[in-house]
């Protein structure tokens, strides 16, 4: 009785404690274009460049003797991207397995 309303109070006052926008998600997506690029959140929505931030790993990179070490993103790829900003934004981490079936 008292030790629920305790518990209760707790949760919430834990809950408000951290603002919704700083929380972060890890979701699958998938390339459906390129050029501009636009990926496919969970397979339910698409978002374009605007709100995506590339990693290192994600966008094609060469050395300075033009050897390459990465590759552009292609359609169909799988990536893992970082949820940020309540959704606003979506930073693309790395590139999905692609034996993965969680995408």
């Amino acid at each position: 009785m008292a030790g629920e309303k305790l518990v209760k109070l707790m949760r919430k006052s834990a809950a408000n404690a951290i603002p919704r926008n700083t929380l972060t998600d890890i979701v699958p997506g998938q390339v459906v274009k390129v050029d501009p690029i636009r990926i496919l959140i969970e397979n339910k929505f698409e978002v374009d460049e605007d709100f995506l931030i590339f990693s290192p790993f994600c966008k094609e990179f060469k050395t300075e003797d033009g050897l390459k070490l990465f590759d552009k993103l292609k359609v169909g790829e799988k990536v893992l991207l970082l949820r940020i900003s309540s959704g606003q934004q979506f930073y693309v981490m790395d590139r999905g397995d692609k034996n993965d079936s969680r995408s």
